[in-house]
């Protein structure tokens, strides 16, 4: 359409697949406008610069689909020696307040001696020069094994980043929970810190800033309360105004197993924590609040006879609070919500065993969800109502292990491990 016109109609789309030598540069940059919003600059000949085609957006568009780039390699480490038994074994993503993107993950594995080790990777992603900068090594330990990392930008600017590892302490072989902090006014990281004292087993923590800006992490840990052993979920506080850690508290009290723990912040300022709990005879989500400094008495969310586990709860920037969990109480494994604690939902994704999930907002303030099925990754988009369910790898991928985050330009940039690398590719949301 010309610049000055409100609408199109279906002639003129049919005229835009051909030559328009005469049309005027207000023109064409109002049809690309059209498709990117006014995101974007022009090369030495005038032409757009897109992250793809122009044909491309507007068959996606057509299509009802979301236009991607192609697939690239992000990671540029060699494994050392590189025939050593080496692998990527998690990763995980996000955009921080200066637009800046963020990936980590773990290399685990053996060297030819046999002995286990264990590092941790980063990269980066500046928005002022529009390029990943050189991978970065944080740790590297003999005798390590590293999982579970979880990562979030507390009130200052600082970057924490929390992992679950299992590792070799005054002759004790056990998991343990380690944090460590990118200072932004130093731009450099502090030594990695054992938040997890307890000789035993302590897993998948969890971390989230409360309205005064202190950082709680939860986790789960599996010892022996009252001359039984289970699993029960914990937490630290962080002070900010001290830069002291509270010593830990034990947040569930049931005798059942309690585990797969996580938190979000909701408007008021409250702090909500859901967990699956083993109660015979099937496992459902519970649930705690914080609010006027103390926490709720325990909740039961989910009532089915089915398998109800790994919640993962989520506040949007208008304020609602989402709760998703797998369930396979339709026979296979499918992902439930309930939206501001309503009626709960099938998302109907249309695979099978589905097994991680990751949920994000886009600056839209869109949900998106993507999840694992096998070695696939599929995802759903929600604006107002769910989308269909798309698949955004190949048949012929194998992927162990993905993430997604919201990048400076509001586009989805996802990740995903593939054989020893990690691979990289955008949605273009921004339509």
């Amino acid at each position: 359409r010309s610049a000055n016109q409100v609408i199109i109609s279906t002639e003129q789309i049919t005229d835009l697949r051909t030559p328009m030598p005469m049309a005027k540069q207000n023109d064409v940059e109002q049809i690309v406008a059209d498709a990117f919003s006014s995101n974007y600059t022009l090369d030495q000949d005038g032409q757009p610069n897109l992250k793809i085609s122009l044909r491309e957006a507007i068959n996606a568009l057509l299509r009802g689909t979301i236009p991607t780039t192609p697939v690239t390699t992000l990671t540029t480490a060699i494994f050392d020696p590189p025939t050593a038994n080496y692998y990527i074994d998690g990763l995980v993503s996000f955009t921080d307040s200066q637009q800046i993107s963020w990936i980590f993950w773990n290399i685990n594995g053996n060297d030819l001696d046999r002995n286990i080790n264990g590092s941790i990777w980063y990269k980066r992603y500046d928005p002022n020069t529009q390029q990943w900068e050189k991978d970065q090594e944080l740790s590297k330990l003999e005798n390590t094994y590293n999982l579970k990392l979880n990562v979030l930008e507390d009130q200052k600017g600082n970057i924490w980043l929390f992992w679950q590892s299992y590792r070799n302490i005054n002759d004790q072989w056990n998991d343990y929970i380690y944090c460590q902090r990118y200072v932004r006014a130093n731009n450099q990281w502090e030594n990695e810190k054992n938040l997890t004292d307890d000789k035993k087993n302590n897993y998948q923590p969890v971390a989230i800033n409360d309205s005064t800006g202190n950082i709680w992490m939860f986790w789960y840990s599996n010892r022996q309360v009252d001359k039984q052993l289970n699993q029960d979920i914990y937490y630290r506080r962080y002070l900010l105004a001290t830069n002291t850690w509270e010593v830990e508290q034990r947040l569930s009290t049931s005798i059942e197993n309690d585990y797969y723990p996580t938190a979000t912040l909701d408007f008021q300022g409250n702090i909500w924590v859901f967990w699956s709990s083993q109660r015979i005879p099937n496992v459902d989500i519970y649930y705690k609040r914080y609010i006027g400094q103390q926490w709720s008495s325990e909740n039961r969310l989910t009532y089915d006879d089915a398998l109800d586990e790994q919640p993962l709860a989520f506040t949007t920037s208008h304020g609602e609070t989402w709760i998703f969990w797998r369930s396979n109480r339709t026979g296979s494994t499918d992902i439930w919500y309930r939206r501001n604690f309503g009626n709960e939902i099938q998302l109907n994704t249309g695979t099978e065993a589905v097994s991680d999930y990751r949920v994000i907002e886009d600056s839209q303030g869109d949900i998106w969800i993507f999840w694992q099925n096998d070695t696939q990754v599929y995802y759903k988009h929600y604006s107002g109502a769910w989308g269909l369910t798309k698949q955004l790898t190949s048949d012929s991928d194998i992927i162990s292990y993905f993430t997604a985050t919201n990048s400076n330009a509001g586009n989805i940039w996802t990740f995903r491990v593939q054989d020893r690398d990690i691979q990289h590719q955008q949605l273009i949301a921004i339509i």
